[in-house]
């Protein structure tokens, strides 16, 4: 990977890189590269409830002129970040499959509803795939000769993909979990019955510390079946 990047700040400048992005090259060159900001955006980070968790060891500060408090791993570092963060942009673009989404959330058979995320904006945006079949349990009660998937398992499954995105924002979401404290605005728009495909389309609204506000959609065949306001929390499993 080459990046080149260039900042109107005396100790970034313009940088450039070349990095081998295999397990040793990313451990030895990338890994220990740190995001970086300024100091004067410091405050508003502050009140949108941003950058709690900004240290020394994971964060590069800079006044006007210099650094803050701290010294360069490397003399390139800045540039070794940015190639971190479009690593993460083009592992991204292939959307996640399932062992990457059992890796992330806690649900597992048979409350496990997502099967595949397709596209990720950061803190921004989600979109997810529930494949519907005949095998799901629910369908043996829910109706016998007339299998229609239960509303509350649509908005279950919407507040997984919500989840997923919740847990992209945090740095160790293996430790951490969603719980959901208000859905409001449920509408059911058509019955999703065995053989759809539901995308998931959810927008972050606001997120504050670890609290979220969510807006989703389900489409079916590009016809809405479901939508739904959500707010969740992050915690400690």
């Amino acid at each position: 990977m080459t990046v080149t990047i260039e900042w109107d700040h005396p100790r970034i400048g313009r940088q450039s890189g070349c990095f081998d992005i295999t397990p040793d090259g990313f451990t030895e060159q990338l890994a220990r590269a740190r995001t970086f900001g300024f100091a004067r955006d410091a405050r508003g980070l502050e009140d949108r409830g941003l950058a709690r968790g900004a240290t020394p060891s994971n964060t590069i500060v800079l006044s006007e002129t210099d650094l803050v408090d701290t010294e360069l791993r490397w003399p390139d570092e800045f540039v070794r970040h940015k190639a971190v963060d479009l690593l993460g942009d083009l592992a991204l673009l292939g959307g996640m499959g399932i062992e990457e989404i059992l890796g992330i959330i806690p649900h597992r058979y048979p409350m496990l509803l997502v099967d595949r995320i397709v596209e990720v904006e950061p803190r921004k945006r989600i979109v997810g795939i529930k494949n519907v079949t005949i095998n799901e349990p629910f369908f043996q009660g829910h109706f016998p000769g007339h299998p229609i998937m239960p509303g509350v398992l649509i908005v279950e499954a919407m507040a997984q993909v919500g989840g997923m995105l919740l847990l992209g924002a945090v740095d160790d979401p293996e430790n951490k979990v969603v719980y959901f404290m208000s859905i409001d605005g449920v509408k059911f728009r058509r019955p999703v019955v065995p053989g759809d495909q539901v995308r998931f389309e959810l927008e972050m609204l606001q997120f504050r510390g670890k609290t979220c506000r969510m807006k989703g959609v389900g489409y079916v065949d590009g016809a809405a079946v479901a939508e739904a306001e959500m707010m969740a929390r992050i915690v400690d499993r």
